[in-house]
């Protein structure tokens, strides 16, 4: 996968796939609102960065706009469970955060 960088925008290029990834970076690290999005173009989740640690997710939807679970994360703390949205997948990952940081 190649993270392509354009300002606040980036896309990730799998296998000739795109999935738009909208963000912005300081000094290299996520900062703000990022959100990903299906192929389809349907938004699949909104995750909030602060100093380049994850601090909250947001919202987590299906490829069809139904709500999905994602994990919770809150204050940098919680579980995420991240999807195979190339493939629209179930969960092939799961991740602990503590202060934003992932610990496993």
């Amino acid at each position: 996968m190649v993270l392509i960088v354009v300002g606040a925008f980036a896309s990730a290029l799998n296998n000739g796939l795109t999935s738009v990834v909208l963000c912005e970076l300081l000094e290299n690290k996520q900062i703000g609102l990022w959100k990903w999005f299906h192929k389809n173009g349907r938004l699949y989740t909104e995750r909030t960065y602060n100093d380049g640690k994850l601090i909250e997710i947001k919202s987590c939807f299906d490829k069809n706009g139904k709500i999905l679970d994602c994990g919770k994360i809150i204050n940098g703390n919680g579980k995420m469970l991240f999807h195979d949205i190339e493939n629209e997948t179930g969960v092939i990952e799961e991740f602990e955060f503590e202060k934003g940081i992932i610990k496993n």
